[in-house]
């Protein structure tokens, strides 16, 4: 009776041990990224989807300590879900990737014939004292060849994390426009000789959908935006700074471009506050102010930062006066 007794205990354990196993199974990194589409821990790394690309880009890591992985989870149709993960430290203003998704441009559209450029995004942050952007980076030349020096530079940040600030001639946002039904702090300087302007929400959004062609219309209306240059840049990632076990994950995101009618600057109305700053080109001067630019190639405005500031280079093109 005993012998029996231990013998059915036995069958019993063993008929629940496969239920057990499973429930205690730790999945390792390796194992997870085997599971992604694509991921790439590598300086570079691309997959082409169609007409995108995944772009894991680390072109500032030698200015920090540190690594960053990107995920490609899912592609349906022109709809992507991906996510990028970093620890990052020193060089805290320099800027250290940009993963991010690409629109795949093989020769440049002249900004006039753009009709719309539709766009989704949502997304959501992890992590310890993350410094970085969540932003779009569309990039113009004068001509259509897509590797010809840039002329301008758009970026629309949904959020700025840990004090993360865009490229200023001023330090100071020129206007503050609503645009897309939403509310923003326009920047303007120059990097190098390709003039940036940033658009920064007033408040992290973390579901964005609007039309990219409405801060074009913006921009040639009110701050000489040349339309007939050619877009050649369509991008939407992240810049990190510093930050440890962050992960941004993007559960969804689309954009497409359509042609066919004249952009005009003249069809865009928008509101907006003016700030007391211009958005002229640097100038001559005897101090840039606190967050002002400073240096970097083709940069011909003061070099000597206003008092309780220190000029800090960032890349070859721009330097910044940051607080001591």
């Amino acid at each position: 009776m005993k012998t029996t007794a231990a013998l059915t205990g036995v069958l019993s354990l063993l008929t629940l041990l496969p239920n057990i196993a499973l429930a205690t199974v730790d999945v390792s990194p390796a194992e997870l990224a085997k599971r992604a589409i694509w991921s790439s821990c590598a300086t570079w790394g691309s997959s082409v989807q169609g007409g995108y690309t995944a772009y894991q880009n680390l072109w500032g890591a030698s200015a920090g300590t540190g690594s960053q992985c990107m995920e490609l989870t899912s592609v349906s149709g022109t709809t992507f879900a991906w996510k990028t993960n970093w620890s990052w430290s020193g060089g805290s203003y320099n800027v250290k990737s940009y993963d991010n998704i690409a629109y795949n441009i093989a020769t440049g559209i002249k900004v006039s014939t753009i009709s719309s450029i539709p766009t989704s995004w949502t997304w959501s942050q992890t992590g310890t004292n993350p410094v970085n952007n969540v932003s779009y980076d569309l990039m113009t030349t004068a001509t259509s060849d897509v590797n010809g020096s840039h002329t301008y530079e758009i970026m629309i940040w949904l959020a700025a994390f840990g004090g993360a600030g865009p490229i200023s001639s001023s330090g100071s946002p020129v206007s503050t426009p609503t645009v897309a039904g939403r509310s923003w702090k326009l920047y303007d300087g120059y990097n190098g000789s390709m003039r940036v302007f940033s658009f920064v929400a007033t408040s992290t959004i973390t579901s964005f959908s609007a039309d990219l062609m409405d801060f074009l219309k913006y921009l040639a209306t009110n701050n000489g935006f040349n339309t007939g240059h050619y877009l050649t840049v369509l991008q939407a990632g992240t810049e990190p700074f510093t930050g440890s076990n962050v992960v941004l994950t993007t559960s969804s995101y689309t954009v497409s471009l359509k042609t066919g009618a004249t952009a005009s600057s003249s069809s865009s109305s928008r509101s907006t506050s003016r700030a007391s700053s211009t958005s002229s080109a640097p100038s001559g001067g005897a101090t840039s102010p606190v967050y002002g630019q400073c240096g970097g190639q083709g940069y011909t405005g003061p070099t000597v930062c206003a008092a309780g500031s220190t000029c800090k280079f960032s890349n070859t093109w721009y330097s910044q006066c940051l607080p001591n």
